[in-house]
């Protein structure tokens, strides 16, 4: 049983490959496909290395906040601007598109695992991780646009690096991602054979910087993500490097 979670994440990563290459109503399936198949993995690999319970406050509060979050900006242009999603996204309800909060449990659950490996204390976990998450958002949010899934209406403040994501977005991703990972980590925490939340961090992490690059041919972009990130990933990584040693 513990296998089968690998196996999602997996298939997740190949579907995010397939994503990034292909066109039309295929590009829009592998797109659910790979939200879908990886939020599956690391809630299924939270309810066998946790319990059930904690996997279902962890998804009930992740999908909650970011839910609410768009739905509030939807009326009010407050955390995130003015952006329209377009049919692509698919599924939506109340005119947020589900694959959103979906598409932000795994990431989450990741850094979530690795700060809380990094720091005991709640607030540096909660900036630590929602660094993390702003900075690979840039990139996911550059890559939507690119894509024709939101569009934005006002682009004149940006993140250096990021020209296609107005300022406002990433500062209300930070916010949102902040408040979500101090209530996430009111959640037990234990350790756990946690190599699926490891490969998840990696995968967004490195993948977001190589996607900048070979996608968006924007390396400035790539630096920002691979700054933000690093806040992170680098005491991340020192610590299983000297676990191995």
């Amino acid at each position: 049983m513990f296998r089968f979670p690998w196996l999602l994440v997996i298939l997740s990563g190949a579907a995010e490959i397939g994503w990034t290459a292909a066109t039309g109503p295929r590009r829009d399936l592998l797109f659910a496909m790979a939200c879908g198949l990886a939020f599956a993995g690391t809630m299924l690999h939270a309810v066998l290395e946790r319990s059930a319970l904690w996997a279902l406050g962890f998804a009930t509060v992740t999908f909650s906040a970011w839910f609410l979050a768009e739905l509030v900006n939807r009326y009010t242009e407050l955390p995130f601007g003015h952006l329209r999603f377009t049919s692509e996204y698919g599924l939506t309800l109340a005119g947020v598109p589900l694959l959103v909060p979906f598409g932000q449990m795994a990431l989450t659950y990741a850094v979530l695992i690795a700060a809380r490996r990094v720091t005991k204390a709640p607030l540096l976990v909660a900036v630590l991780g929602a660094l993390t998450v702003a900075g690979a958002d840039l990139v996911f949010e550059s890559t939507l646009q690119r894509f024709g899934y939101v569009h934005w209406s006002d682009v004149t403040t940006i993140i250096p690096g990021s020209p296609d994501v107005p300022a406002q977005n990433f500062v209300g991703t930070l916010l949102v991602a902040v408040v979500t990972l101090l209530i996430v980590n009111l959640l037990p925490s234990n350790r756990a054979r946690d190599g699926i939340p490891l490969v998840v961090f990696g995968w967004r992490y490195l993948g977001n910087i190589v996607g900048a690059v070979v996608i968006l041919h924007a390396s400035s972009l790539a630096i920002t993500a691979a700054v933000l990130g690093g806040a992170l990933a680098i005491p991340y990584a020192y610590l299983i490097i000297v676990d191995r040693i």
